[in-house]
């Protein structure tokens, strides 16, 4: 793509009295920034990087980009996506943006979402952070297999026998069944019984 996305801040945002002091508290604590992004039924997303630009009230602010690809965030399992990084050292200035990749493309299924937090912390409890203008770096798939190849048709006594090659990738959806056409594709009937031979 890339697709820009303006998030919201969590309920109790990044800002004011108890703003976490370590990592570890910023992971447990509910002060983060949350975006979402899913693909577009039949396909999927490759995600091969994040850009963002942050803002801090004072130096010695950080902050880590996490990512989730469950149904429902995860905080002991998500996986934080490229190094801890720090925020401008004067209040008030936005940053330039500031790039996070994955070591393989993160891939988000059909039907699935990619959930990104931001978690900041800083040498002060009382202070704000803001996060604008996050990036998402990427390209999409289709999630629907590749066609079968007709090799062979065998006419019989009012039947027809045909002989297929199976599709090349199945594109990470398990192949199940195959459905077939007598009229030219304006309408296809399931194989009864399903197979995939």
């Amino acid at each position: 793509f890339p697709v820009t996305i303006h998030g919201t801040k969590a309920t109790y945002g990044m800002n004011g009295n108890g703003f976490p002091t370590t990592k570890a508290n910023s992971n447990s604590g509910n002060d983060y920034f949350e975006y979402s992004i899913s693909p577009q039924a039949g396909f999927k997303l490759f995600i091969s990087g994040v850009t963002l630009k942050t803002q801090n009230s004072s130096a010695g602010m950080n902050y880590a980009l996490y990512y989730s690809t469950e149904s429902a965030y995860n905080t002991n399992s998500h996986t934080q996506l490229g190094a801890d990084s720090a925020a401008p050292s004067s209040g008030n200035v936005w940053s330039s943006d500031t790039g996070f990749e994955p070591t393989n493309p993160v891939e988000v299924a059909s039907g699935s979402s990619l959930r990104l937090r931001v978690y900041g912390w800083g040498s002060s409890s009382t202070r704000y952070f803001n996060v604008k203008d996050l990036v998402i770096l990427g390209y999409t798939e289709s999630a629907t297999p590749t066609a079968p190849t007709i090799s062979a048709i065998t006419p019989g006594n009012a039947e027809l026998s045909v002989a297929f090659t199976p599709p090349s990738s199945d594109r990470g959806s398990a192949i199940t069944n195959y459905k077939f056409s007598t009229n030219g594709g304006t309408s296809f009937v399931a194989r009864s019984s399903a197979s995939t031979n």
